[in-house]
């Protein structure tokens, strides 16, 4: 987004430099009228495309010389825009006369309802925090910018997020209603689970006219509201359908309702789009898996969805393996139709999860690297280090201020607190365990197999592109990641691998591999092994989470764990290969104990009833295989 966009922003700020030099060079100086008009030629000329026929009427401004010949360039603006204000730009332009406000239906936004009379107004979308809507910050001058702007006394910019005239808004548009005022709200998104609430709007209009306090029950039950099935395809009515369209849709229900499959039969032979639908339907709904399900049959889909995989020449990493192994539908939408979901940066709240773990990530590198293997974490340094990690923290803070993705300021100022928090309290952890243990932080961010992305900005002296390599069954599969942190003891008898985690604890502390879900920590110590030269029998690796959502809980696999587990491991890792090799990626919704669709960000796309239509399937010979990921703990 910033890539696509910062060449307009340049553009932007070079006509708003350019823009205002012209103007500060004219000045307010008297002139004539006639000198007036010329320089608003020149500036039209320079600014503006199809605005000539405009100019060329305000030349009877030229009569005004006989009251006063010589005026202020403000004199001659307001002059200007009382013209404008008076005239019909359609008679100016030579455009037909416009129908607009005159006859059919006019869709316009609430805030220009301002002056405007209609025979009937709808309302759409009066829902809490949609109608009104809450205030968001400009992203090109941000609040506490503008707030800044203003301490400086140079002017008074207006506050993105202040109290607006948003009742005001909605009271103009109540009144722009001639006969008839409607307002509705969707209860819940299309396809989702979420409810909304009736805007305060809502319910005060409804109110006034039972003209009595409503609860939320009462407003649903009064005679003033009409409750719509979301679901309609079609009005009962098929002789008052708006479209051909809509006529069709209401063959279906009446189809449906009456259990007569002639008018679908006879809508699949003229339309291709439909019959399509009907078999994909009919296909989800079944017993049996089929490629409408992800399953793929074809041999030329197959070929090209092991093409897109990583079982052949290409390093791949944990994450992508553990995602096929959460959800395959997921890993196919991800990383072999490439589908990613659209980001709305200046539509930010909070600092999301992504970016908080990456803050926490760098300020433990940094504050880590500070501090060296000689001095670390231990009772009496605690105020010095505390210190240290706090400026650090304020340093890393700052920068993500800067470039925006940290939300509305008082939000993030909590947000801050509760990482300033967790900081203090993971340096307490490591406290004790340092007194437990020698080893110490050696080196952070460890790439290997050529992995590009990490938290830190520099490459670890540790990194290697070589990619680890594990045999399955008969081929080799090759991986890579990067490795947040590496501990060993100064006798090198002894490592250890951390993986920082910063949210929530959701993995069994018993569970070694959670039914293929948990690979990294395998994965990262025979990756640590090979870049120490040791032995990954010599090692260990953890998740460390490293907050207090996640309660810094620590959880830890062996190398001689591991060793013991070699063929669970491998058959996991055998299964997720054969599964995308072979077409197989049909969706797991999980189960009630941990469901996968919660945080997908890929749901948009998957069907609202995938956890019915999923267990429909669970006796499919062809997912036997993935479903027996789920007995591995």
């Amino acid at each position: 987004w910033l890539a696509r966009d910062a060449e307009r922003v340049d553009e932007l700020i070079r006509f708003a430099i350019d823009f205002h030099a012209e103007l500060s060079a004219h000045g307010d100086d008297e002139a004539s009228w006639d000198e007036h008009l010329a320089y608003l030629t020149k500036l039209a000329a320079a600014y503006a495309d199809g605005v000539g026929p405009i100019i060329e009427a305000l030349s009877d401004l030229k009569t005004l010389a006989a009251v006063a010949p010589r005026v202020p360039f403000a004199t001659f603006c307001r002059a200007v825009h009382d013209d404008l204000e008076s005239r019909d730009a359609s008679r100016v332009l030579g455009e037909p006369v416009r129908r607009f406000g005159r006859e059919g239906v006019a869709v316009v936004d609430a805030t220009s309802l301002r002056h405007l009379r209609f025979r009937a107004v709808y309302m759409l979308g009066v829902a809490e925090r949609a109608w009104p809507p809450p205030p968001r910050p400009d992203p090109l001058l941000l609040e506490h910018e503008r707030s800044s702007l203003n301490i400086t006394g140079a002017g008074v910019v207006p506050m993105r997020t202040a109290t607006d005239d948003e009742p005001l808004t909605f009271w103009l548009g109540v009144q722009a209603a001639r006969e008839h005022l409607a307002m509705s709200y969707a209860r819940s998104d299309a396809g989702g689970s979420g409810k909304h609430l009736p805007s305060y709007f809502f319910r005060a209009i409804a109110e006034a006219l039972e003209g009595r306090t409503l609860s939320l029950a009462q407003l649903d039950a009064s005679a003033r509201v009409e409750r719509i099935e979301a679901g309609r395809l079609a009005t009962d009515d098929l002789s008052s359908s708006l479209s051909i369209a809509e006529y069709d849709r209401g063959l279906v229900k009446a189809a449906i309702a009456g259990g007569d499959q002639g008018p679908i039969g006879a809508l699949s032979t003229v339309s291709a789009t439909f019959a399509r639908a009907i078999d994909a339907r009919r296909a989800r709904w079944s017993n049996v898996l089929t490629p409408y399900d992800g399953v793929l049959t074809g041999g030329d889909a197959i070929e090209r969805a092991a093409a897109a995989a990583f079982a052949r020449a290409r390093p791949v990493s944990a994450s992508r393996l553990e995602m096929y192994a959460e959800c395959p539908y997921r890993y196919f939408a991800r990383y072999t139709l490439g589908v990613e979901p659209v980001k709305q940066p200046e539509n930010i709240e909070r600092i999301d999860a992504l970016e908080r773990g990456s803050l926490i990530h760098s300020i433990l590198e940094r504050f880590l690297k500070r501090i060296g293997r000689d001095d670390p974490p231990r009772t009496d340094a605690r105020e010095r280090h505390l210190a240290l990690l706090r400026e650090v923290a304020g340093e890393e803070a700052r920068e993500r201020e800067a470039r925006g993705v940290t939300g509305r300021p008082l939000i993030w100022a909590m947000d801050q607190r509760q990482i300033e928090e967790d900081l203090v309290r993971w340096y307490a952890a490591e406290l004790k365990e340092a007194a437990e243990n020698e080893l110490r932080p050696g080196a952070f961010e460890v790439g290997f197999g050529g992995a590009r992305f990490g938290f830190g900005d520099e490459e670890s002296a540790y990194s290697t592109r070589e990619p680890v390599v594990i045999r399955t069954g008969e081929r080799e599969l090759l991986l890579q990641g990067r490795i947040d942190r590496i501990d060993w003891d100064d006798a090198r008898t002894r490592f250890r691998v951390i993986d920082y985690k910063t949210g929530s604890h959701k993995l069994a502390t018993s569970a070694t591999f959670d039914k293929g879900r948990a690979l990294q920590l395998p994965i990262y110590l025979h990756a640590a092994a090979a870049v120490l030269g040791m032995d990954a029998a010599q090692g260990e690796s953890q998740y460390f989470y490293a907050s207090s959502a996640g309660g810094y809980t620590r959880k830890n696999i062996t190398g001689a764990e591991l060793t013991a587990a070699r063929e669970t491991f491998e058959q996991i890792l055998g299964t997720i290969v054969d599964g995308v090799d072979g077409g197989f990626f049909a969706p797991n919704p999980g189960g009630k104990g941990r469901p996968n669709c919660t945080w997908c960000e890929v749901k948009d796309i998957c069907d609202a009833n995938i956890e019915r239509m999923a267990a429909r399937k669970e006796g499919d010979a062809r997912g036997e295989a993935y479903r027996a990921l789920g007995d591995i703990v």
